[in-house]
């Protein structure tokens, strides 16, 4: 996968990150069948101060395979102890 994004800095030193990611699967199901999938992510951090991050993402998976379409969206909540 690979995953590029920005910061951009709020005046009161928070940030805010968009970012995207791309994603390849190799499958292989033991009987010589071997196929690559693919996924993409779009979404934003918040980084409240140095130990809380919010993370809202919305990504398609299983790009690339037939009779399966799927969207996954994501929030999670980060501190660091």
């Amino acid at each position: 996968a690979l995953e590029v994004g920005r910061n951009i800095l709020l005046s009161d030193n928070r940030a805010i990150i968009p970012h995207a990611e791309l994603g390849a699967h190799y499958n292989a199901d033991g009987n010589a069948s071997v196929s690559w999938t693919g996924d993409a992510r779009i979404g934003v951090r918040a980084q409240f101060n140095r130990r809380t991050t919010l993370d809202l993402s919305a990504a398609r998976l299983g790009i690339g395979q037939e009779g399966f379409k799927s969207t996954e969206v994501r929030l999670m909540l980060s501190h660091l102890f």
